[in-house]
């Protein structure tokens, strides 16, 4: 039944709506140098902290390019596929959103890895000077690939994903243009390197938060809303199929990015990562709805706009956030056990007459 239920809900979000005429390859299969199998997409996040310079500030795109090219890093596929460009008073800009921030300010982990395969299939790459439609959206060969192939499937193990099958898809779509061999194998090499069969075979629950924001982000920062509201988040996700790209369709996701998208409103989109150094160097974790599959680490600065906030508890560390919960959950499994107890029959003899009945017997044998 629960699969059914998954499957009229999918029915329901996915749109597959087609936002480009052309799919080309643009840069995506030069050589970026990824590295050792066993450090996943470290080149990637490394080359997104040179960019920066480890700093939560936007960068000109140049000055990105640059830092990278003296690097030894390929600069166009950071700059074209994964982070997110602007073009703000005549200056073409990379701007700080949630892949930048989990990069500048966390360890390398597979939780971004994660949301790196994320940005790849969100297809958002922003407008600088000369962009055409195709590099705003450059890579919607992967997201199509996982919306039309994968997301319908409970489990995405790599033989999915192998170069034959991506090349298999590529063939029959008329929008591809390109070697689909030489992308399909760089594609496959990538989500393995990401390990895409394990999206939502996670550890640390806060990924899945921060997917939901680096969508909103980037959805954001494109059409820059007047008045964004709670309503405009979810018309926003539901259009772009964004839970369908973050692993095998799951009830429980759907359920939770309504409370992420409350969360995103309420720490006001990309004004979470502006403020003194203090406040964003400071990193705070909130829990929604006293849930602890529903957690998301903020710069300090959100701790102000969310103190009044009824739905979300606010942790200076992770530490802090299990012992609480913890501690939250021993209490109501005291309580329930109390509950229970005191609705059993109370018994009505007392001692002294239990003891009687006893040596009544023995006097009648």
């Amino acid at each position: 039944m629960a699969n059914v239920q998954i499957q009229l809900v999918f029915d329901k979000m996915t749109t597959n709506k087609k936002r480009v005429k052309v799919w080309r390859i643009g840069s995506f299969t030069k050589n970026f140098r990824w590295g050792k199998e066993i450090d996943g997409l470290k080149r990637l996040y490394d080359a997104i902290n040179v960019g920066f310079s480890g700093k939560l500030h936007p960068v000109l795109r140049s000055t990105f390019r640059d830092r990278l090219r003296k690097r030894g890093f390929i600069d166009y596929i950071p700059a074209n596929f994964f982070v997110f460009n602007q073009n703000i008073n005549g200056e073409d800009l990379i701007v700080v959103d949630e892949l930048v921030y989990q990069a500048v300010k966390f360890d390398h982990t597979e939780n971004f890895d994660r949301l790196a395969i994320f940005a790849l299939l969100l297809s958002e790459a922003g407008k600088w000077k000369g962009a055409t439609q195709e590099q705003e959206n450059p890579s919607e060969w992967a997201r199509f690939f996982v919306l039309e192939d994968l997301s319908q499937l409970e489990k995405w193990t790599p033989d999915l994903y192998s170069a034959d099958r991506i090349e298999s898809y590529l063939n029959g779509k008329k929008e591809f243009e390109g070697n689909t061999r030489k992308l399909a194998t760089n594609l496959s090499y990538f989500f393995n390197k990401g390990n895409l069969s394990d999206l939502r075979e996670i550890e640390s629950p806060d990924w899945f938060s921060s997917a939901i924001f680096l969508a909103l982000d980037r959805y954001y920062l494109k059409s820059l809303p007047p008045a964004p509201s709670v309503g405009w988040a979810i018309d926003a996700l539901t259009e772009n199929d964004v839970v369908d790209l973050t692993g095998p369709m799951s009830e429980f996701q759907l359920e939770m990015q309504k409370s992420i998208a409350k969360l995103y409103l309420s720490v006001h989109q990309v004004e979470r990562f502006q403020g003194d150094g203090g406040e964003v160097g400071k990193t705070i974790f909130a829990v929604l709805n006293r849930n602890p599959a529903l957690i998301k680490s903020l710069p300090g600065i959100t701790q102000r706009w969310l103190e009044s906030r009824l739905f979300v508890e606010i942790f200076s560390s992770k530490d802090e956030m299990k012992k609480v919960i913890d501690g939250n959950y021993q209490k109501e499994i005291q309580l329930a056990v109390e509950k229970i107890h005191n609705s059993l029959p109370k018994p009505s003899l007392s001692g002294d007459d239990v003891i009687a009945l006893f040596r009544g017997e023995d006097d009648n044998n």
